[in-house]
């Protein structure tokens, strides 16, 4: 505020309203020189700013009006986009007011209401998503356990056949140790 004050003093006629009327946060000011405009330098940054920022408001206006006229959500990326872009805004200045000023009345509330409705919808998709993954794994673990009791099961269902087997295969050695003997005492191995 000291600073334009100083450009509005009586006789600088560089910004309007003269010092005759007082300014609140929010009153619109006119730069009356060129030169000022030109030179200044924080200036230029503002309005480059401001231009950026309509820009944005612009097309998340446009997304707002494709969703209530049965369009796409914004995804994750664009709502951390327009997040930022609502922060930044209302940072700078009263983001209603800048709103308002560009694209008339209650055209923030629409973006605004866009944008929640979006980050809610985002939020929702990705509990489920994570949900699905949820229940995935534990699918996945409840097979796992099912195929390990399986196994153990048809193991211990071949433990007898396993005992059987190795006592023949111990009889069949066995019987032929005897032959062997037996051949060999008669002479005939």
């Amino acid at each position: 505020m000291a600073a334009i004050g100083a450009f509005r003093t009586q006789g600088t006629g560089f910004v309007l309203p003269a010092t005759s009327q007082p300014l609140g946060p929010y009153h619109r000011i006119d730069i009356s020189h060129e030169s000022l405009v030109r030179r200044w330098r924080r200036f230029q940054t503002w309005l480059t700013e401001e231009d950026l920022d309509v820009a944005e408001l612009r097309e998340w206006q446009q997304r707002a009006s494709r969703r209530l006229e049965g369009g796409g959500w914004l995804d994750e990326n664009d709502c951390d986009r327009a997040s930022r872009w609502q922060a930044r805004v209302n940072d700078r200045s009263h983001a209603r007011l800048q709103a308002a000023r560009y694209s008339g009345p209650g055209s923030y509330e629409l973006v605004d209401d866009s944008i929640l409705s979006s980050l809610e919808r985002a939020n929702q998709v990705r509990g489920e998503q994570e949900a699905l993954k949820r229940d995935t794994e534990e699918a996945r673990l409840k097979r796992f356990e099912i195929e390990t009791l399986l196994q153990r099961k048809a193991a211990e269902c071949a433990e007898p056949d396993k005992a059987r087997a190795a006592k023949d295969r111990g009889r069949a050695l066995a019987m032929a140790a005897v032959n062997l003997r037996r051949s060999r005492v008669s002479g005939t191995a």
